[in-house]
């Protein structure tokens, strides 16, 4: 019994441990593959700009005001037709003969009420002369715009995004390898102070050593603050974090 209860303890144990830990793990195999392959990167960073792009929702939305300009001037001779109607009452006949004609006199005839219904199409010399196709014309021109407009706008931030993911890969790159100095420097660091508390090297030794790790630190620091503005300045672009876009693929 109580090999099983141990059992079930150290088994809680690792569910408990790989629970912790696993969400870490996650995060860094996509930042390995989010640093190390922009064919995989820069796709979703460029979608993910296109879509939350203020400059993008402008032009299509002039992409979709020339195509409704377009479909109207086509739906423009519909405005030339009428249809009318109308009522009266009087003695008027609807129909005359000839000879009812020569011998007409509405004082002979029974009043009744009288109706009418009426379709009329009613062009002007432009119409007619080929301006109406001219209007669809320059309108389907104005819809081609809009679209090669909303494409370059796309291509454009295709670009910057390629810029803003390189800036940023050179960053970690850098920080990687400052971060990494300014740990050997303050290993050394530590150990030329120990050997001056000891007396076995000089004051000047220690004191060179101790510049070059304030200058490694230094370093640190700006590279630091390029990969965090190189950061921010394409989650900027993308309109999210990279944290976010990543999690929900």
């Amino acid at each position: 019994m109580k090999k099983h209860l141990i059992t079930l303890i150290l088994s809680m144990h690792v569910l408990l441990v790989f629970g912790q830990t696993n969400p870490t793990q996650q995060r860094e195999e996509w930042q390995a593959k989010f640093f190390s392959s922009p064919d995989f990167a820069i796709p979703l960073l460029v979608d993910a700009a296109i879509m939350n792009s203020p400059d993008i929702e402008i032009l299509e939305t002039t992409r979709k005001a020339s195509k409704n300009q377009l479909k109207l001037a086509k739906k423009e001779p519909l405005r030339s037709i009428r249809l009318s109607a109308s009522y009266g009452y009087g003695s008027m006949n609807n129909w005359f003969d000839e000879s009812q004609l020569n011998n007409f006199s509405p004082f002979n005839l029974d009043a009744r009420s009288q109706y009418a219904l009426g379709i009329g199409i009613n062009y002007n010399l432009e119409q007619l002369t080929g301006g109406r196709r001219l209007r669809v014309q320059n309108q389907e021109l104005m819809v081609q715009q809009s679209e090669a407009q909303r494409k370059q706008g796309e291509r454009v931030i295709r670009q910057n995004v390629i810029v803003l993911y390189q800036e940023l890969v050179l960053a970690k790159v850098s920080l990687d390898h400052f971060q990494d100095a300014l740990q050997t420097a303050y290993v050394n660091s530590q150990l030329v102070d120990k050997q001056f508390r000891e007396g076995n090297i000089r004051v000047e030794e220690q004191m060179a050593v101790q510049d070059v790790y304030n200058n490694a630190k230094l370093a640190q620091v700006q590279a630091s603050n390029q990969y965090e503005t190189a950061l921010l300045m394409l989650e900027e672009t993308i309109g999210m974090t990279i944290n976010t876009l990543m999690n929900s693929k």
